[in-house]
């Protein structure tokens, strides 16, 4: 469900994510919008709650099978800019509610919310909002 956003939330204690179940041509629509229980951080993780993800061209080889086959069902997608969500077991370097954006080099990133190495996301100092213009 889109929030007033237009970002995925969580309902209850499910995320949307758009899950990929069998490699197939990018026009026939292959991703399925499905409810799953968001991820859990292990240590040195954050949860990141996604509001902009990117799917790049490896993404759509991963998608229609151009490169080595991907254990499926995946979740493509893995640039994003979201809010730290939730911290896994020993992670000190970024808080609960901090805009990152970052690589994220584990699939998962095409939903509401995805985990990734703290290492791998930079803090962002200024909340910016689409269409402004740096002064």
């Amino acid at each position: 469900m889109l929030g007033e956003s237009g970002v995925p939330e969580l309902r209850g204690n499910l995320m949307n994510a758009m899950v990929l179940d069998a490699i197939a041509p990018i026009g026939s629509s292959p991703l399925n919008l499905t409810e799953m229980p968001p991820p859990e951080p292990q240590a040195g993780q954050v949860r990141v709650k996604v509001r902009a993800c990117a799917i790049c061209r490896t993404d759509l080889h991963v998608i229609e099978g151009d490169l080595p086959r991907a254990t499926l069902p995946i979740i493509p997608g893995h640039q994003i800019v979201g809010t730290v969500d939730a911290l896994g077991p020993g992670c000190e370097r970024l808080e609960p509610c901090r805009r990152v954006d970052g690589g994220w080099h584990r699939c998962g990133n095409g939903s509401s919310y995805g985990t990734v190495r703290a290492a791998d996301l930079a803090a962002v100092r200024r909340r910016a909002t689409l269409g402004s213009r740096r002064s």
